[in-house]
C-alpha cells in the first residue's frame, strides 16, 4: 500500500502545474482539445532537442503542450513553468525579436503572423499556428487570452530602475540574463565581460547605442573583481556604479553620442 501510495504522488507530483490547469471543452466548447503532453527536467531535451539547456538555465520547472483545433486553425500551446516570474521574463525576453503588435492582450506581449507570445508570473506562454494569415494572428491571441486567464497573483517583476522616467518608455525592451546562454542569446557582445564571473544576473537595456545594465553578482568578492576589469581592461565607453555588495550598473555609450547626457542623469538620480 505504501508503494502504491508513492506511486501515486509522483505522478500527481509529474502531472500537476502549481496555479494553472490545462485546456478543455469548458474554456472553448466549439474546439478540438488533444490531451496535454508534459515533459519536467531533462525530459525537455525530448521536445527542443538543441534548446533545452537554455530553458534549464533559467530555471525550467514543466512543459505542458497541447494541440487545439479551432475555427478551422491548429494551433499549438506551449505553457512553459519556470521557478520565477524572473526566469519566465528572461525566456520572453530571449524569444521575442520582432514584433508586428504589442500590448495586444497584456502589456509587452508579442504578436506575430505565426506566433503570439506572453509571460505572466513564472509562466512563459506561445501559441503557435501554421497559415500566418490574419485570423490565425487572431485566434492565436484569443487562445493567448484564455491561458492567461488561468494565471492568477501576477506581479511586476521590473527593477525600479528601469521604472524611472525616461526608461519606462522603453520598458518594451528590457531583457533578463541568466548565465552563460543568457546572455550570448541576448546580447552577445558582453559575454566576453562575464567568462570569469559565475552566477550573474542581468538586466539590460538596449537602447539605440546605449546599454543600460543592472547587474547582481554572487557576492562582495565577484563585484569587486568585475569592478577591477572594468577600470583596468575594458573600453573607455563603460562606466560602472556600485550600489550594494551584490549590485553594480553598468552603462555603455559611445562617446559621441548625444543623449548620453540624460541618461546618466537618471542612472545618478537613482543611485541618490
Amino acid at each position: 500500500m505504501n508503494v502504491l501510495r508513492s506511486i501515486i504522488v509522483l505522478i500527481c507530483i509529474s502531472f500537476g502545474f502549481s496555479g494553472y490547469s490545462q485546456i478543455d471543452s469548458k474554456d472553448i466548447p466549439d474546439a478540438k482539445i488533444s490531451p496535454p503532453s508534459e515533459y519536467s527536467g531533462k525530459s525537455l531535451w525530448g521536445y527542443i532537442n538543441g534548446g533545452a539547456d537554455l530553458y534549464l538555465e533559467y530555471g525550467f520547472n514543466k512543459l505542458m503542450v497541447q494541440e487545439i483545433e479551432w475555427k478551422g486553425v491548429l494551433l499549438k500551446a506551449n505553457i512553459y513553468e519556470m521557478t520565477s516570474d524572473k526566469g519566465a521574463y528572461g525566456i520572453f525576453s530571449v524569444n521575442v525579436h520582432k514584433c508586428k503588435e504589442r500590448d495586444v492582450i497584456k502589456e509587452f506581449d508579442c504578436q506575430g503572423p505565426y506566433q503570439y507570445q506572453v509571460f505572466a508570473g513564472k509562466y512563459y506562454i506561445s501559441v503557435i499556428n501554421e497559415i500566418g494569415k490574419p485570423e490565425a494572428e487572431e485566434i492565436s491571441a484569443e487562445l493567448g487570452k484564455i491561458l492567461l486567464e488561468k494565471i492568477k497573483d501576477v506581479q511586476s517583476v521590473y527593477p525600479d530602475l528601469y521604472t524611472t522616467t525616461l526608461l519606462k518608455d522603453h520598458l518594451e525592451k528590457l531583457k533578463f540574463c541568466k548565465g552563460e546562454l543568457g546572455i550570448q542569446n541576448i546580447f552577445a557582445d558582453w559575454s566576453d565581460l562575464f567568462t570569469e564571473i559565475k552566477n550573474y544576473k542581468i538586466w539590460l537595456l538596449p537602447l539605440d547605442n546605449i546599454n543600460i545594465a543592472l547587474i547582481e553578482l554572487e557576492d562582495n568578492e565577484s563585484t569587486e573583481f568585475f569592478l577591477t576589469q572594468m577600470k583596468t581592461g575594458k573600453a573607455e565607453q563603460f562606466k560602472s556604479w556600485k550600489i550594494t555588495d551584490k549590485k553594480l550598473i553598468l552603462y555603455e555609450s559611445s562617446s559621441d553620442n548625444t543623449d548620453s547626457e540624460k541618461y546618466l542623469q537618471v542612472i545618478e538620480g537613482y543611485i541618490k
